[in-house]
């Protein structure tokens, strides 16, 4: 196999070290990984001082040390903290996606040390997005939640449109086009089609963009004539505006069924970062999506953790709310045996990239 020198690390790596070299080094007792630095927090909930075991792994990596045992031993004593008082804890993704990690986890529950998971960040897009699949299957739609498993994430693009008025929908696709005319970014052109396909009925969603715009590349009025005609996407629009007055679709409130107690917990609203065009949704903007999907694309067997971590929280919220007054526990659990399907599949997914990435790493 012919190897491009353009694709070499060192000769993409020049700047790398001409700014490695201008910067001082601490030397090897001050970059030393001490047991001090091992952070360990006290959780008066439970009643522990709780560790987080990637940490003591980094740890034991860093100083050469095999027995785990005699690195919490370190740990504890730099710290003045009694053994018998610690709990672990683990990144839910990290149980998810590394068999290592799994078995350490396995093996000191099996020494009788309680462990915690620490579930995705409430802020995460995908945590948002499986919010609003969760919702949709509660109002009858299972489409978003098929997206989420096959991650198809341009399917949430519409939620997260600017506006969703005609005037709103024709302005986004305009600006798409524009800068996709000047940059020929795939993203954009991904979201062009998916806005095509949703609002013109999939009649225009495979036309290459320029040739929907005249010679001052505004888009041909044929064109906003079958979006702005299409009687089945004006029902949608009515019925999602419907939805909308009582709840955000993944902000800070959710449907009226889980704000009512079928979920406790509300995804957290993420903060739009400065500059962000304002959405009439809380988090999911199409810049987040796009992030996403650029990692969805990388095939790392982490994000499918991940995707699997943010479903199944929600599984969790809601059988945890199943026998609360009032909720109709039959819907509930029609809605976990959807998820359980989703993250079955999600589950062979993960197995499936395991598989490659560990030939990929025999073979290199």
């Amino acid at each position: 196999m012919l190897i491009p020198e353009s694709d070499l690390a060192v000769n993409r790596g020049g700047d790398v070290f001409s700014m490695l070299e201008s910067m001082d080094y601490l030397t090897e007792d001050e970059s030393t990984y001490d047991a001090t630095m091992v952070p360990i927090v006290e959780n008066s909930r439970i009643g522990a001082n709780v560790v987080a075991l990637e940490d003591i792994m980094e740890f034991c990596e860093s100083n050469g040390i095999e027995d785990m045992g005699y690195a919490v031993s370190q740990i504890c004593e730099a710290s003045n903290v009694e053994p018998s008082t610690l709990a672990f804890s683990v990144q839910e993704t990290s149980v998810i996606a590394d068999d290592d990690m799994a078995q350490l986890v396995s093996d000191v529950m099996s020494e009788g040390c309680n462990v915690l998971a620490v579930p995705p960040s409430p802020y995460d897009p995908l945590n948002e997005m499986a919010g609003m699949a969760v919702e949709a299957c509660m109002n009858g739609d299972d489409s978003l939640l098929e997206a989420y498993a096959n991650f198809d994430f341009y399917e949430f693009l519409d939620e997260a449109t600017i506006n969703n008025d005609k005037a709103g929908v024709l302005n986004n696709l305009q600006n798409y086009i524009t800068q996709y005319d000047s940059t020929g970014d795939k993203t954009l052109l991904k979201r062009i089609r998916t806005i095509l396909g949703h609002y013109a009925g999939g009649r225009y969603a495979h036309v290459d963009p320029t040739k929907i715009v005249d010679e001052k590349g505004n888009i041909k009025g044929a064109v906003k004539n079958a979006i702005m005609s299409t009687a089945d996407i004006k029902a949608d629009r009515a019925s999602r505006k419907t939805r909308r007055m009582s709840r955000r679709l993944n902000g800070a409130q959710k449907s009226e069924d889980i704000a009512n107690g079928v979920a406790d917990t509300p995804a957290a609203p993420a903060t739009p970062a400065a500059g962000d065009a304002k959405t009439d949704t809380a988090g999911v903007t199409p810049e987040k999506i796009d992030e996403v999907v650029k990692d969805a694309e990388k095939k790392n067997p982490n994000f499918i953790a991940r995707a699997i971590a943010n479903l199944n929280r929600w599984a969790v919220k809601l059988k945890r709310n199943r026998t609360k007054p009032g909720v109709d526990h039959g819907i509930i659990d029609k809605i976990v045996a959807k998820i359980a399907s989703a993250v079955a599949y999600l589950t062979k997914k993960l197995g499936a990239e395991k598989y490659r990435h560990q030939m990929n790493a025999a073979n290199a």
